[in-house]
């Protein structure tokens, strides 16, 4: 009996120590992206957040790259890994490998065989990194990804239905910071587009009508101003 009792304490204090760990996760995150703009910081200090809270070893945000069907590893934290997982490259998944079903069917996709369906590059990085599973998350922001979330384990740890849960609820707020960080940095290039354009209006009418041919003429006088002195 006390046995079972022992086991029951241990499960619930380890229950309590996983929500725990989620809050501060949630918490981190809030943190991170209320004290930051820059999208890449924000993107850096999120991946360093969640590896650490989720005791994984690596961390990697991917939004859409340039062409269809392409990413950008936008953020990547993985101390001590090697030069396969880097920031600014660019990928082409394989229509049915993990990240890309993750990306289109809007659901979590775990990985976590070394022989399991995966293109030649996904592969290539596993066994030169010597990753053992990955759990890819979508960034689900108005029913729609806006990049994919995948968190690396080197060990046999599997990713349990409640890292995926917490990890989906933590995906959402990375979503919503990076739609708002991306309409304030097209706000901001709309912006700089006018005031260019209202720069290059007056250049031209600076050289169409230069000052010294405008002051050669006496301007005009208003009416109302010429009946008052007559």
């Amino acid at each position: 009996m006390d046995n079972n009792f022992n086991s029951r304490s241990a499960q619930t204090a380890q229950s309590l120590q996983q929500q725990n760990d989620r809050l501060h996760l949630l918490l981190k995150l809030t943190n991170s992206i209320t004290a930051n703009l820059e999208l890449k910081e924000v993107l850096r200090t999120i991946a360093a957040n969640v590896r650490e809270v989720m005791r994984c070893d690596a961390v990697n945000i991917s939004l859409p790259g340039p062409e269809p069907g392409t990413f950008r590893f936008y953020a990547v934290d993985f101390p001590g890994g090697g030069e396969f997982l880097r920031e600014e490259e660019i990928v082409t998944p394989g229509e049915d490998s993990p990240p890309m079903r993750a990306f289109v069917t809007l659901k979590p996709v775990i990985w976590s065989s070394p022989t399991g369906p995966f293109d030649d590059h996904g592969r290539r990085i596993a066994a030169a990194e010597g990753i053992r599973s990955v759990c890819f998350i979508p960034l689900l922001h108005r029913a729609r990804a806006l990049g994919i979330l995948a968190l690396v384990r080197r060990t046999e740890d599997q990713f349990t239905q409640g890292d995926i849960d917490s990890l989906s609820q933590a995906a959402g707020q990375i979503a919503i910071a990076i739609e708002n960080l991306l309409v304030g940095r097209r706000w901001i290039a709309h912006s700089r587009l006018k005031r260019l354009r209202r720069c290059a209006f007056i250049q031209e009418q600076m050289v169409a009508f230069p000052f010294s041919k405008m002051t050669d003429k006496p301007m005009p006088m208003r009416r109302g101003a010429a009946q008052s002195r007559s």
